[in-house]
C-alpha cells in the first residue's frame, strides 16, 4: 500500500482587485503596494492601483501573524511593493473593523499570508501584462484539453 501524498495546490495569480469574489480558502498570490501596517494586529493593508484604466484603488488586509518572524521588516513599510502567497477568508462584521479602509474596497475578504517578499525594482506594466499573458495561456490549455475530453 503506497502513502502518496499530495502537493499543495497551486496558487491562483491574480490582482488585488479580484480577491474580493473569491471563495474562502483560495489559494492566491498577488502583488501590491503596503499602505499602513497594525503592529498591534499584525496586518498590513495592500492597495493596487494598476493598471491605469482602474478608476479606484483596490485594498485588502493581509495577516502576516503566521510569518512575521521570517520576513524582513523593510516589506512591512508603507510604500513598499510587497508579493504575498496566501489564502482568502472572511473576515465579517468583526468588531474590529472600524477602520474606513477596511470597510473600504476590501469587501470583507482578507488573505491569511503563507508567504511574503519584497517585489524589489518592478515595472507594474509588465507585471500586469504577465499576469495578462498567464491567463491567456491557461484559457488555452482548459479550451485544449475540453477538447481533449470531448473525443
Amino acid at each position: 500500500m503506497s502513502s502518496a501524498t499530495n502537493p499543495p495546490a497551486p496558487s491562483r495569480f491574480i490582482h488585488v482587485s479580484e480577491i474580493p469574489p473569491l471563495p474562502s480558502g483560495t489559494k492566491v498570490r498577488c502583488l501590491g503596494c503596503v499602505v499602513q501596517y497594525d503592529i498591534t494586529t499584525g496586518r498590513l493593508l495592500l492597495e493596487q492601483t494598476f493598471p491605469k484604466t482602474f478608476h479606484s484603488k483596490h485594498q485588502v488586509w493581509v495577516d502576516v501573524n503566521l510569518v512575521l518572524e521570517t520576513i524582513d521588516a523593510q516589506v512591512l513599510c508603507p510604500g513598499a511593493w510587497v508579493n504575498v502567497i496566501g489564502y482568502t477568508r472572511n473576515h465579517g462584521s468583526r468588531s474590529d473593523n472600524k477602520n474606513t479602509a477596511e470597510q473600504g474596497s476590501g469587501k470583507g475578504m482578507a488573505l491569511q499570508a503563507i508567504l511574503i517578499w519584497s517585489a524589489g525594482a518592478l515595472r507594474v506594466e509588465d507585471y500586469t501584462s504577465i499576469v495578462e499573458e498567464q491567463r491567456l495561456v491557461q484559457k488555452q490549455f482548459r479550451a485544449h484539453r475540453n477538447t481533449m475530453e470531448k473525443r
